[in-house]
């Protein structure tokens, strides 16, 4: 099966491109074609002397995009500083005359900024900090976006889709009608605490019971909520919501259900 990074506004998008397409189309519809017919058409390239975080995720992007399309991807080391072919993986500041300008914002609030980008031959990961490099690389692998425009639509998401939303101050969920999503709460939280722009809606605990009440509250806000003994290394769950939940105080990734939510390995691993 052929896998191709489409080109779209600058932001790279995963497009699996079933075998009755050929490489032709996939070039003409403008997508870089990093795999065909059992075959990698570009390494994995990190810059020489690279830091052991970026190594670790380019190995990880090298692993999963070789399962997805059944290729070999190597890891290739580069010198240049100006790679103009194959998936780049590497900080920003090691990178210079690339086919496009690197900008940062300066009010992110955080160190830890990356972005994702394509050119004729090659597929940008880039960061401003090892753990940036990575999130790149998670975002590649496991993130997809979506708008309906909300114009007289509705998105529905079936209780078996696998799927795993990401919602944070810095990058909130975007989801239209009612919703029922889970969270994970680690070994050790007190307090489960976020924003929320909406008043409609229960928190739920582990053990199925309403924590929290958001329609008491007299306007949309910040809300902090006690994690009782016993009820944290466990899933929570926002009931009956609507509006956009962002939370601050656990990972703040939500799923439609609890086999779909996708951890970050240092999460997983720590609660072991």
């Amino acid at each position: 099966m052929p896998i191709a990074l489409r080109r779209l506004w600058g932001i790279a998008v995963v497009a699996i491109l079933f075998a009755l397409q050929s490489s032709q189309q996939v070039q003409a519809q403008g997508e870089v074609l990093l795999a065909s017919a059992g075959r990698a058409t570009m390494p994995v390239v990190v810059q020489e002397n690279a830091d052991a975080q970026v190594l670790e995720a380019a190995g990880e992007l090298a692993e999963v995009l070789g399962r997805i399309s059944g290729a070999v991807f190597g890891v290739e080391t580069s010198r240049d500083d100006s790679v103009k072919r194959g998936i780049v993986v590497g900080l920003a500041s090691e990178l210079k005359n690339l086919p496009f300008e690197i900008t940062f914002s300066a009010d992110a609030g955080h160190p830890d900024q990356y972005l994702l980008r394509t050119g004729d031959q090659a597929v940008y990961l880039l960061g401003t900090t090892p753990e940036a490099v990575q999130c790149a690389v998670w975002d590649l692998l496991h993130r997809l976006e979506w708008n309906d425009g909300s114009d007289k639509t509705r998105v529905v998401l079936p209780a078996e889709l696998r799927l795993t939303i990401r919602s944070s101050l810095e990058n909130p969920m975007r989801l239209g009608g009612r919703w029922d999503l889970y969270f994970y709460v680690p070994r050790g939280t007190k307090v489960v605490g976020g924003y929320t722009d909406s008043t409609r809606g229960k928190l739920l605990d582990a053990q199925n019971q309403v924590v929290f009440d958001f329609g008491t509250m007299e306007a949309a806000g910040y809300f902090s909520v006690p994690v009782a003994e016993g009820q944290d290394r466990a899933l929570w769950k926002f009931s009956d919501s609507r509006g956009r939940r962002m939370l601050m105080t656990v990972p703040p990734y939500l799923a439609t259900g609890v086999e779909n939510l996708l951890l970050p390995r240092e999460v997983v691993e720590s609660d072991q």
